[in-house]
C-alpha cells in the first residue's frame, strides 16, 4: 500500500475532484479541507504515473487560477467578484500561450509530472505541499504568473477608465442637435485634422482657447481639440481617413467610431488616402474635393 497526502491552501476542493474524476482512490479529506489522503492499493508505475499527471494538472489549471484569484484579492481587493475572474481568466489563458523559460506551459506541466512520478517512488508516504513544490520546482512560472497578473489588472484599469471616458463623450455628443454637417477626420502617423465636404480645414477659435485656458501649462492635445470640435459641431457623419500604421491604443479613429457610433464611417481607403501613403503633402483634387495637408494645424 502507498499513501499519498496532500497538502494545499489553494483549491484543495478542487484536486478532490481531480483525481476522483481520474478514477484514484480518496481515503478521506481533513475538515480544514487543506488535506487530501490518496491511498494506493496498486503501486505500479502505469497508476503512480496517472497520479502525478493528474496533479500536475491541477497545479497548472486549477491552482493557478486559485494562486492568481488570490493574489488579486491580496493586492486589488477594489475589484469585485466578477473582475476578479475576468483578470484571472485573461492571465491564466495567457499563460497558456506564454513561454516561460523556454519552456511553454504544456512542458512545465509534463516536467513537473515527471518529478511527482519520481518522488512517488521514493517512499510509502509522501506528503507533498502542493504550494512549496510549486515554489521549488516552478518558480519562474509563479514570477511570470505574478507579472501577468499585475500587467493584465493595469490594461482592466485602463480599459475601464477608457470606457467611462467613452460614455462621458456620449453624454456630451447626445447633449449637441445633430447638424447636417459632413466632417472628414485625417489620421496619420504624423498628425490629424478636420475639413468640411469642401477640403477646407476647419478650425474653431472658441473651442481651441477655451481649452488653452484651462490648461495648466499652455499645451493642449490636438487629438482632444478635435474631439471637442467634432462634439461641438455634431455632424450627422463623419468620414475617417485613418493611414496610421500600429497607432497607440486607443486611436483617435478607434474613440470616433466609439463615441459617434453609426455617424462615423471609414473611407475604405480612397484616393485621398492613396495619396498621403505616397507622400503627397500638397493641396491636391480628389473626388471633387480639396485634400488640405497642413504643415503645422491646430483644430
Amino acid at each position: 500500500m502507498r499513501i499519498i497526502k496532500l497538502e494545499s491552501e489553494l483549491a484543495a476542493a478542487d484536486i478532490a475532484r481531480k483525481l476522483t474524476e481520474a478514477g484514484l482512490l480518496l481515503e478521506q479529506q481533513n475538515t480544514a479541507d487543506t488535506m487530501v489522503l490518496l491511498q494506493v492499493l496498486d503501486c505500479d508505475e502505469a497508476y503512480c504515473a496517472k497520479v502525478a499527471e493528474s496533479i500536475a494538472s491541477f497545479l497548472f489549471n486549477e491552482w493557478v487560477y486559485a494562486y492568481i484569484n488570490e493574489r488579486l484579492s491580496e493586492r486589488h481587493s477594489y475589484l469585485n467578484d466578477d473582475e476578479r475572474e475576468y483578470v484571472s481568466l485573461l492571465t491564466l489563458h495567457a499563460l497558456r500561450k506564454a513561454t516561460i523559460g523556454d519552456r511553454t506551459m504544456d512542458v512545465w506541466e509534463q516536467d513537473l509530472a515527471v518529478a511527482l512520478e519520481q518522488m512517488l517512488h521514493k517512499t510509502a508516504v509522501t506528503h507533498l505541499d502542493l504550494v512549496g513544490f510549486m515554489r521549488f520546482r516552478a518558480r519562474d512560472v509563479l514570477s511570470a504568473t505574478d507579472t501577468g497578473t499585475e500587467e493584465f489588472v493595469s490594461q482592466f484599469l485602463a480599459d475601464r477608465e477608457y470606457e467611462e471616458f467613452v460614455s462621458l463623450l456620449r453624454y456630451m455628443l447626445e447633449s449637441q442637435p445633430s447638424t447636417r454637417q459632413v466632417v472628414h477626420v485625417f489620421c496619420t502617423d504624423e498628425r490629424m485634422w478636420l475639413c468640411d465636404e469642401t477640403g477646407a480645414l476647419i478650425s474653431d477659435e472658441d473651442v481651441s482657447q477655451a481649452a488653452y485656458q484651462v490648461s495648466d501649462d499652455g499645451e493642449v492635445n490636438v487629438e482632444d481639440l478635435a474631439m471637442s470640435v467634432l462634439i461641438t459641431r455634431s455632424p450627422c457623419k463623419i468620414v475617417i481617413h485613418d493611414i496610421t500604421h500600429a497607432a497607440p491604443w486607443p486611436s483617435f479613429s478607434e474613440t470616433v467610431e466609439r463615441v459617434f457610433l453609426e455617424r462615423a464611417t471609414r473611407c475604405n481607403h480612397c484616393a485621398a488616402c492613396t495619396l498621403l501613403e505616397h507622400g503627397d503633402t500638397c493641396p491636391s483634387a480628389v473626388d471633387g474635393h480639396l485634400l488640405a495637408m497642413p504643415d503645422d494645424y491646430d483644430v
